[in-house]
């Protein structure tokens, strides 16, 4: 999953650089005001489940950038959503079509699909709609 491989990087820079820095729990728990106990499950990876402002604080005493970071463009995700949508749509009126006995050919089909994708991009609101 995502979430536990990015929890893990950022665990791992903190292990690197405490360990770097020399640090014990009990000086780190003082300076970021977590407690040893957090720390510990924190640094043994084993519970991605503490809160962000105890990893904001570590992060601030250890210096290490949690920034987060696009990883995909918001006009990637836009088109790949608007994608989505119309392949589905486009299967409800496939269906539709086929039951009524009016198949339609694939250039049809893709090119019905290319324009209900720019339409859906055109409607912000309609892209993320269920």
């Amino acid at each position: 999953m995502r979430k536990d491989l990015i929890y893990k990087n950022i665990i791992n820079e903190f292990v690197l650089k405490r360990e770097k820095l020399g640090i014990s729990y009990h000086d780190l728990s003082k300076l970021s005001g977590v407690s040893v106990p957090t720390l510990n499950r924190m640094f043994s990876g084993q519970s991605s489940s503490i809160q962000f402002d105890a990893i904001i604080a570590v992060a601030d005493v250890l210096k290490v950038d949690i920034t987060a970071k696009t990883t995909v463009s918001a006009e990637k995700m836009r088109r790949e959503q608007a994608e989505r949508k119309a392949e589905y749509l486009m299967k409800l009126v496939k269906g539709n079509t086929a039951l009524e006995g009016q198949g339609s050919s694939e250039a049809a089909y893709r090119e019905m699909k290319e324009k209900t994708v720019n339409e859906l991009l055109a409607k912000k609101k309609a892209l993320w709609a269920a």
